[in-house]
């Protein structure tokens, strides 16, 4: 979109580096390969809006293919058809007759025939994959343990400061660094065309929307939204780098390098650990945690204070006997049930004490199945105070 290929190559590392991406791309869900098909459409649909008359056709049915694949993937993705009808009007702004109309009736086609090639359930049990799309809609209108949240505004900050801050980088001012890309990229965007805008900003301003009016936040759900930011990510970052004041470009060059490889050394850390995960013992992480932070109170877990007792790892002067006194809580997260305690959805919340590895983010994940891990909560947090209950 910038005429660049280093736009290309940008948006690609973008997204390849996002450590919610890969994480989530290890377990049994669609949503990593909806990332994929998201990308594919996306080309796809560029590639429509670029294409010569005589080629119109032959990328409307390919963009119409990709966003059919998009759907069965995923039913909320169904508002890749948005980008998808405006790519068509774009490529035929000067044709509003016959063929106009054509195109559009072959787009709708062409999807509905791969989205029921794709998916044989909506055709061989039709009330049964109604009935399917009936319950999830039911499920995320009602509540889903700690991942409820109230919708509407609440709904909506919450997902934005989990995009903004946490979906494309670990660390969280990498992040909104290649968001001010992401800013910049938009206003150049605007600058240059609204049509192509509008084109690629259509789907993820409908998706929060649509998203916020439900009473579930699980993260995973916007990872597809990882492949529009990483597109105006780039166009930014091109925009910059072109800048006429040499600070601008080295600066903005270099802040890039950085996140890039930064992200990298996060994913190859966090799998490179299953394999060699944390040797040091959770008893001595938990000892040196609290002594290395002698202005506040701990109350450790009866379970967690017995391993260090045993093990005589050092004598903690800021440890308390009574929760009330405490400013925060240390303990496994083994020894929380039920798993509705856990409270989700709050960037920073849950402080890691211990692990064995970093396999997901704490913050989104707290009722995380997979191996045990030590916590610490602060008794300032009303929202846990179930939880807090629960230790002993």
């Amino acid at each position: 979109m910038s005429g660049s290929s280093y736009s290309s190559l940008i948006a690609a590392l973008v997204t390849m580096s996002s450590w919610e991406l890969i994480y989530h791309a290890r377990w049994i869900a669609p949503d990593a390969i909806l990332v994929f098909f998201i990308s594919s459409a996306l080309w796809a649909q560029h590639k429509l809006i670029q294409s010569s008359h005589q080629k119109i056709f032959f990328w409307t049915v390919i963009a119409s293919i990709g966003s059919a694949l998009c759907i069965a993937t995923k039913y909320p993705a169904g508002l890749i058809l948005i980008p998808l009808f405006i790519s068509i009007l774009i490529a035929n702004r000067k044709e509003y007759g016959s063929e106009l109309l054509k195109l559009l009736v072959t787009s709708t086609f062409v999807t509905i025939i791969t989205f029921c090639l794709t998916t044989p359930g909506s055709v061989l049990e039709p009330v049964r994959f109604f009935q399917d799309i009936h319950y999830e809609m039911q499920h995320y209108s009602l509540g889903h343990g700690g991942y409820t949240i109230e919708s509407g505004l609440s709904h909506l900050s919450k997902s934005l400061i989990y995009v903004v801050c946490a979906l494309l980088s670990k660390n969280a001012i990498f992040a909104l660094l290649l968001f001010v890309f992401f800013t910049l990229g938009v206003r150049r965007l605007f600058k240059e065309s609204f049509e192509k805008s509008l084109w690629i900003l259509s789907m993820p301003i409908f998706y929060l929307l649509y998203m916020s009016f439900q009473h579930v936040m699980i993260v995973r759900n916007y990872l597809l939204l990882i492949p529009f930011m990483s597109v105006v990510i780039s166009v930014g970052f091109l925009h910059v780098v072109r800048s006429r004041f040499r600070i601008i470009r080295w600066g903005s060059g270099t802040a890039m390098a950085v996140i890039i490889f930064y992200n990298f050394f996060q994913i190859s850390k966090s799998s490179l650990d299953i394999f060699q995960p944390n040797p040091l013992p959770r008893y001595l992480s938990v000892s040196e945690y609290v002594q290395s932070h002698p202005q506040s109170k701990f109350f450790i877990s009866t379970v967690l204070n017995q391993e260090i007792m045993n093990n005589k790892s050092g004598v903690l002067t800021n440890h308390v006997i009574d929760k009330k006194n405490a400013d925060y809580i240390i303990f496994s997260s083994r020894e929380v049930s039920p798993w509705p305690l856990w409270i989700a959805n709050k960037l920073g919340r849950y402080k890691t004490v211990w692990s064995r590895f970093e396999e997901v983010n704490w913050d989104y994940y707290p009722s995380w199945g997979g191996y045990d891990r030590i916590i610490s909560v602060s008794t300032q947090d009303k929202d846990l105070e179930a939880l807090r209950e629960s230790i002993w």
